[in-house]
């Protein structure tokens, strides 16, 4: 003879059962969709930096980037329910790098601030302008950086010496950049 709630409670246990079974086969069935998000990069640098003079700085450092627009999703039949997604192209970018310069025999800092358009070809993987801060020359200027493969930075402009600096001239340089973390 069994006692009445027992049967109750087994029937309640029965009944969460199923309805737990229900939603997990609900939620395995149901295709996940695909929702707009900001892409970002963070990057390890070392490379060679020269100003206006052939011996260069050796340096190390790091750069970020964030796309100033969301991704774009669509849910056209061709995407398979879960949406099709379409990454941003303007990303915002910041670096900083440090080391020695053989030029001057001392420190060498570089801090840069721009935008990249990330142009979806294979060789040339983005492209755009930063300025940037030079010290211990004392430069800061416009720079063309444009990165191949996204494993090559090679930037060239042309910087100006600020507070009696002597920066002003050609500035050039060629970074092995090697991914941290990204989208």
């Amino acid at each position: 003879m069994t006692r009445p709630y027992v049967s109750k409670a087994l029937g309640v246990c029965a009944m969460l059962t199923v309805l737990c079974a229900a939603c997990d086969a609900a939620a395995v069935n149901t295709p996940k969709q695909a929702t707009p998000r900001h892409y970002q990069r963070l990057l390890a640098v070392g490379g060679l930096t020269f100003v206006d003079d052939p011996r260069p700085a050796l340096t190390v450092g790091g750069l970020y980037q964030v796309s100033l627009m969301p991704s774009s999703v669509s849910h056209a039949e061709t995407c398979g329910g879960g949406g099709c997604i379409t990454p941003p192209r303007l990303y915002a970018h910041v670096g900083a790098s440090v080391g020695w310069t053989f030029e001057q025999e001392t420190y060498a800092a570089f801090i840069q601030a721009g935008l990249m358009y990330r142009t979806g070809w294979t060789w040339i993987s983005a492209s755009g302008l930063v300025g940037e801060v030079a010290m211990p020359w004392r430069g800061v200027g416009p720079v063309l950086r444009a990165e191949i493969y996204d494993t090559f930075g090679l930037q060239i402009g042309y910087l100006v010496g600020f507070a009696g600096g002597e920066g002003d001239g050609i500035f050039g340089s060629v970074d092995f950049l090697y991914g941290l973390f990204g989208d």
